[in-house]
């Protein structure tokens, strides 16, 4: 066969292939079908069920805690359950009602706080850069909320206006909570609501619309006949559950802490006063509707400008705090505490607030861990009003046993969590207060560790700007999540339809053919044209 009569077959042999190829064997089957439950519902926020179950808050939709998140029972440090029909504390009214007599004390002391402030503080505080409070402030400024602060009491300030108002004096019978001996008070009401809109200055509080009911329950300043400071248990239920019966307060915060070793911790929690502390915060959440705020706490020290809830004062000196010589809460098994705080350990009813370093965002070094603790605030480097009874200013430090001591501590960071509910029940002021407390958790930044929380911070930090849009299943008319078929059908082997694949199969095919075709072409002309050449 000459090598011209060669190339049709050439060309017959390479279309067969072809054809073989485009005819081949049917394309494997797939499975019959795959099943995506959840995806997208209610992702993120730990409600019902899809890939963010068992991921979230543990809590349902509607802001209560949700079924089997104590699958073992109880922890150690937890408080007693609830009986049937609680025992609430009495009804003090507006007024107040020492359970004692309690004096100033000078010996020592150098009587109430007095300003030292002559230049203004202009700079913009780092804890209002990190949580975005100037953002938040464009959607709400807590008009219509008050904010009951029981605390040493507020002192009037030109940044309250006439939004300051009286709630009573559980230390002096003839008292009132328009004054302040400590200023602890008045710096963390300056942090919630002080409005200095207008006046240049950097700072302002987190709701400038809200208003302030200021319960004076603690000083350490003022001490009864054996010297012990002002405030116990007892008057804070009190003030808590007279709080709780205003119908305009929407939220209660409460910067005082009584820190105790497990055992004595166990011995208050089942003490009369502690049961009627507990009473009356559930009262207050639960019946009351009120969202309850407290500072998760301290490790002593003489450098933290806080308050404790048995009126240890501002310095809460190693001395005279029962927790100085126990160690930090640093095991993560939460039936492995040293140290308990009252009232954070009512966690199930309590926004317990840790602090962080609002330049780093890192656990303050002495912010108390706790498995109670819900979320964290910045709570260094704070800047408020000027807590004295003359200030008109704004403060950054106080004066400490003759040393100058900056503005940190939970007792801080606590009033930017009641200022960002206070935000909330004003923007939404169908929600319930569980919701409430509910979308702050869920909003926050979240940590690394199961259940995106930890015992340092919580839920992590809070999101002002995210806790005011975030749309929350079971909320503001967003229907709760739950499981959603989302069905990725491919035919079985018996019903392939191979057409689709055959058409671009047999298209890729016609062209290599045609590659084929022309390529023969091009040689065989080529061999034809040497083999006419004369030989040489």
């Amino acid at each position: 066969m000459s090598r011209t009569t060669r190339v049709p077959y050439r060309i017959a042999a390479a279309a067969t292939a072809t054809l073989l190829v485009l005819l081949g064997p049917a394309w494997p089957a797939f499975a019959d079908s795959v099943a995506l439950a959840g995806i997208g519902a209610g992702t993120g926020l730990g409600t019902d069920a899809g890939l963010a179950a068992g991921t979230g808050l543990g809590m349902a939709a509607d802001g209560n805690p949700a079924a089997g998140t104590s699958p073992t029972g109880p922890a150690n440090w937890e408080p007693p359950p609830l009986p049937a029909n609680p025992q609430y504390p009495p009804d003090e009214g507006p007024g107040g009602a020492p359970d004692k007599a309690y004096a100033l004390n000078t010996n020592g002391q150098g009587g109430c706080i007095t300003s030292g402030v002559t230049q203004p503080i202009t700079r913009v505080p780092a804890a209002q850069s990190m949580l975005d409070i100037a953002d938040a402030q464009k959607i709400s400024t807590g008009r219509n909320v008050t904010v009951a602060v029981i605390d040493t009491g507020v002192n009037p300030h030109p940044f309250f206006g006439n939004r300051l108002e009286n709630g009573g004096d559980y230390i002096q019978s003839d008292g009132k909570g328009e004054f302040d001996c400590d200023g602890h008070g008045t710096i963390v009401a300056g942090i919630i609501a002080a409005d200095t809109r207008g006046t240049g200055l950097g700072f302002i509080g987190v709701a400038p619309d809200a208003n302030i009911l200021a319960i004076r329950q603690t000083d350490g300043n003022y001490v009864d006949a054996q010297g012990d400071p002002a405030g116990d248990l007892t008057t804070l239920a009190e003030a808590i559950y007279y709080a709780a019966t205003v119908p305009a307060v929407k939220v209660i915060t409460m910067s005082v802490d009584n820190c105790n070793t497990l055992a004595n911790a166990q011995t208050q929690e089942n003490s009369q006063p502690g049961q009627l502390l507990q009473a009356a915060i559930h009262y207050a959440v639960d019946v009351a509707d009120k969202v309850v705020v407290a500072a998760a706490g301290n490790i002593p020290n003489g450098n933290t400008a806080d308050q404790n809830s048995q009126g240890n004062a501002a310095s809460q000196s190693a001395s005279s705090n029962p927790c100085a010589s126990v160690p930090q809460n640093d095991d993560p098994d939460g039936n492995a505490v040293k140290q308990v705080e009252i009232p954070p350990v009512y966690a199930n009813d309590v926004l317990s607030v840790a602090s962080v370093n609002p330049n780093t965002g890192d656990p303050s070094t002495f912010t108390e861990w706790g498995p109670w603790v819900s979320v964290a605030a910045p709570g260094e480097n704070i800047i408020s009003v000027d807590p004295a009874p003359n200030g008109t200013l704004l403060a950054d430090r106080t004066q400490q046993n003759g040393s100058t001591v900056l503005l940190q501590g939970t007792s801080f960071a606590a009033p930017y969590v009641a200022g960002l509910a206070a935000l909330i029940r004003s923007k939404f002021p169908t929600l319930t207060a569980r919701q409430v407390m509910y979308r702050i958790e869920a909003t926050a930044q979240h940590p690394s560790g199961p259940g995106g929380r930890n015992n340092e911070v919580g839920y992590g930090v809070i999101d002002p700007v995210a806790a005011l849009t975030a749309l929350i299943p079971g909320q503001n008319g967003v229907p709760v999540s739950g499981t959603t078929q989302i069905k990725a059908q491919a035919p079985n082997s018996g019903n392939l339809d191979s057409l689709p694949m055959r058409i671009a199969l047999i298209g890729t095919g016609g062209a290599a053919l045609l590659l084929l075709i022309i390529y023969f072409i091009v040689r065989t002309n080529r061999h034809n044209r040497r083999s006419q050449q004369p030989q040489t």
